[in-house]
């Protein structure tokens, strides 16, 4: 029997059959025409995006390079404004006596989140899923990151006067300003801007010191009260470390002698009771600026020590597995009272922390590039002498006997010199982080050579707590260094309004209007602190501007308005001041990174490594 379904079943899968034959021929037909009519367009609907690809026949991977150009200057660079944007908003949340904290997620070195008022701290977490975006924010970023290894204070107003004038800038770009005109007239504003600030600072009196350290702590009193006796016990040269209290409450530790973080070579040297600690009065020093590699180099020293029953402490760059054993059998087998330590400090500052002791002991640095060694140089006058010595596993104290004043104060002046080279260098730019760790470690050589070194245990009841006000208390002691440095303004955002007025003035005698454009658009910016500072309070941030303008017009700039009180006040009287360091390295590094970004034209992204074929 003739099946008259099973026939229209075949029908009609030959017929979807021609069909789907029939759209596939005109997809890829059509595809091609909208190529060629893409590429032969001379208006780009898209940001043109390249890519070089060079194959590694090896591996089956390739490096792969994006590139965007953005002919109108829209898509591409509205992605990177929108990164600055998203950490600017962030950041300004922290600004002010009111400002918010932010919760940052669990760190790979922590079981707990973090809560803090940081600008830097929190924008340096920032990680934003668009790749462009997060160009954007590391941008923004590095105005904040730059004002914080100057001065420590004001990384949240560098980061909001950028995003602003970013923000200004790209709009006035859009509508057909020259970027490059626009970029001269913020460098001038910047300019006019810094002689300012050198016109209105104040030297800082310690009432200032006091009231910067309370607010840059988010007034903490407990802590900025630490903090401050901390200053009165190292003086100016010192070196002042936060550190965590086993108690609820903050007080401050002042460490006698000189303190390294270079414990024994072998926990049998130690002589204590309880096996911990290798301590000693009057103990002799050696103090060698090579690694120790032959026991037999030494027998010549502790022949000598043994012999006389002297205690003995050497110092070395380092000890060899043979050299660390007959060390260990000396004091053993022999009987011998000696301990061992690798020279304190960064390996490239060895020398120098050898040579500091030196002069404390009175003693002599072997070192076999001056052409001195251990084996054939020895003798009992190159050894020095110390007071007191105390070794644990973690840490070693030296303590001098005082006698030798005048020759560690000439020392001092030496690395005083040194400390003024290195941060001259470092304003100039420190790509690898080097200059930074030599001024850290220079610093505290001066303390030691100086006033000592003293640590403020900050206490708090919980792990989370006690993170949040060491990163306070650290603020605060950047702020008061800064403070130091270069005088006092008035804090607020005041001096910032003042600024802005003046530099209304200056646009009026600019005859270029792009150029005159870009002042106007700084002048502006310099007031979004403020605004931010009132909108944390709770007021409307351009009505406290106001107020701050009519004030300073009639009063000077000394007068602005007290967030905590909502008074339009002398600030300098009500205590709200700010460091000059802080306000000018703002000003400087916003303007920078707000030029570099209005300048933009095109991203090209890092290679990648994708699979051969992607």
């Amino acid at each position: 029997m003739y099946d008259v379904f099973s026939t229209k079943r075949r029908r009609t899968r030959v017929w979807v059959g021609i069909v789907w034959i029939l759209i596939s021929f005109g997809v890829m037909t059509t595809s091609k025409g909208l190529s060629a009519v893409f590429r032969s367009t001379k208006t780009n609907i898209m940001p043109r995006t390249f890519f070089r690809v060079r194959a590694d026949a090896q591996s089956g991977l390739r490096d792969k390079t994006q590139i965007f150009i953005d002919d109108d200057d829209t898509l591409v660079i509205r992605r990177l404004q929108r990164g600055v944007k998203k950490v600017a908003k962030l950041i300004g949340t922290t600004i002010g006596p009111r400002g918010r904290n932010v919760v940052l997620g669990v760190e790979p070195s922590s079981s707990e989140p973090s809560i803090v008022n940081d600008g830097i701290t929190i924008a340096e977490r920032v990680k934003l899923d668009d790749p462009i975006e997060n160009l954007g924010a590391q941008m923004i970023l590095d105005a904040g990151a730059k004002t914080n290894n100057i001065s420590g204070d004001g990384t949240s107003t560098s980061m909001v006067l950028a995003a602003n004038i970013i923000d200004q800038g790209h709009r006035v770009i859009m509508a057909g300003a020259n970027p490059r005109e626009v970029c001269t007239g913020i460098d001038m504003a910047e300019k006019e801007s810094l002689k300012i600030i050198k016109e209105l600072v104040k030297p800082a009196l310690p009432e200032h010191l006091d009231r910067i350290a309370l607010s840059a702590s988010g007034y903490d009193a407990e802590g900025s009260k630490a903090l401050l006796k901390a200053f009165e016990e190292v003086k100016s040269d010192g070196v002042i470390k936060i550190g965590r209290s086993n108690t609820g409450e903050c007080s401050t530790k002042l460490i006698e002698g000189w303190q390294y973080k270079r414990g024994f070579i072998k926990p049998e040297l130690a002589n204590s009771e309880d096996e911990t600690r290798w301590t000693s009065s009057d103990p002799y020093v050696l103090l060698v600026n090579d690694p120790i590699v032959k026991p037999q180099d030494m027998i010549g020293v502790l022949k000598w020590a043994q012999e006389g029953g002297h205690p003995l402490l050497i110092m070395a760059e380092d000890y060899s597995p043979q050299a660390i054993t007959g060390i260990t059998m000396a004091k053993v087998r022999g009987g011998m009272d000696v301990c061992a330590i690798r020279a304190p400090g960064m390996t490239t500052y060895n020398e120098e922390n050898l040579e500091d002791i030196a002069i404390l002991s009175n003693a002599t640095v072997l070192d076999e590039v001056k052409g001195t060694s251990l084996k054939k140089d020895f003798h009992p006058d190159i050894l020095g002498r110390l007071k007191a010595v105390e070794v644990s596993k973690d840490g070693t104290q030296i303590f001098g006997d005082g006698k030798r004043r005048e020759l560690l104060e000439s020392r001092a002046n030496s690395v005083r010199a040194d400390l003024r080279w290195l941060r001259d260098r470092f304003s100039k730019g420190d790509p690898d982080g080097s200059v930074e760790d030599a001024i850290r470690e220079y610093r505290e050589r001066l303390g030691r050579l100086t006033s000592g070194i003293c640590v403020v245990e900050i206490g708090a009841n919980t792990a989370v707590e006690m993170r949040e006000r060491m990163l306070r208390i650290e603020d605060a002691l950047c702020a008061v260094r800064s403070a130091q440095k270069e005088g006092v303004l008035a804090g607020g955002g005041a001096t910032l309004v003042g600024i802005s007025k003046k530099l209304e003035e200056l646009a009026k005698t600019v005859d270029d209007e792009e150029t005159r454009l870009g002042i106007r658009i700084f002048s502006k910016a310099l007031k979004e602190p403020t605004q931010k500072i009132a909108e944390n309070a709770g007021y409307n941030g351009e009505v406290v501007v106001q107020k701050i303008t009519n004030i300073q017009d009639t009063n000077g700039l000394e007068f602005g308005w007290d967030a905590q009180s909502d008074e339009v006040v002398n600030l300098y009287d009500r205590g709200v001041i700010d460091s000059a360091e802080s306000i000018r390295c703002a000003i400087e590094n916003s303007a920078s990174v707000a030029r570099a970004f209005l300048t933009i034209k095109g991203i090209v992204r890092d290679r990648i490594r994708v699979k051969a074929g992607v």
